[in-house]
């Protein structure tokens, strides 16, 4: 559920900004932002029950060290040590979640060098989804290397799940453009470097579907 939606727009906040209310007039402000609280980690429960973990660590995490600053706060030095602790520790939650949040989905990459990135596209969908398609199906295999590496090859596979594995190669360039069959297949890719390092892109997963409406070319005739 994301904060632009009709679900979060229509029933989550006004339900939330109720409760609010009513825990202020029952509890005060006390009551009213426990249960702000209590309302934010449901909301994000239901996007992950990991990334809710994760969430309450950091919480935790920032109540003990805010109390540790407040504790040493006449000495700098410790108290400057605790923040950049918190800052750092913080900053690996927001990572791992991010880092989880990619492997659910599938989006990450196998390379040989920590310079190279590779994200593979078809269509408007990113490696790692799971789409219907009818029509034509464009695959870009998208490099970036911030060491100055170049490309020397690209191959794209295609698959059809539960097939043992068995691919066979698209296109040797970085896009193409296909037609599938009528089917679920998968697509990935293999890029090598300059220098002879490979990386190998996440799948993505393509049901092809017949295309919906009339797609009967018109026809014309004139007489006199």
């Amino acid at each position: 559920m994301t904060f632009h939606s009709y679900n979060f727009i229509l029933v989550v906040l006004p339900t939330i900004y109720v409760g609010f209310l009513l825990a202020h007039k029952a509890s005060g402000w006390t009551g009213a932002f426990r249960f702000l609280a209590i309302g934010s980690l449901a909301f994000y429960s239901a996007w992950s029950y990991v990334l809710l973990a994760i969430l309450m660590a950091s919480v935790a995490g920032n109540y003990v060290i805010g109390n540790a600053i407040l504790r040493f706060h006449a000495n700098r030095r410790i108290a400057l040590g605790l923040l950049l602790v918190g800052l750092l520790a913080n900053g690996f939650a927001l990572n791992t979640a991010n880092f989880l949040d990619a492997l659910r989905a599938r989006r990450v990459f196998a390379t040989l060098d920590k310079n190279s990135q590779l994200v593979l596209t078809a269509n408007s969908h990113v490696m790692g989804e799971r789409f219907q398609n009818s029509g034509p199906l464009t695959i870009t295999a998208n490099f970036a290397n911030s060491a100055g590496r170049s490309v020397s090859t690209v191959t794209i596979f295609e698959g059809v799940p539960g097939r043992n594995g068995t691919v066979s190669t698209l296109a040797n360039s970085a896009t193409v453009t296909t037609t599938p069959a009528l089917g679920q297949h998968f697509y990935y890719a293999k890029v090598t470097q300059d220098d002879g390092k490979i990386l190998w892109s996440a799948p993505v997963w393509v049901e092809q579907v017949a295309a919906t409406g009339d797609i009967t070319p018109p026809t014309v005739s004139a007489t006199e």
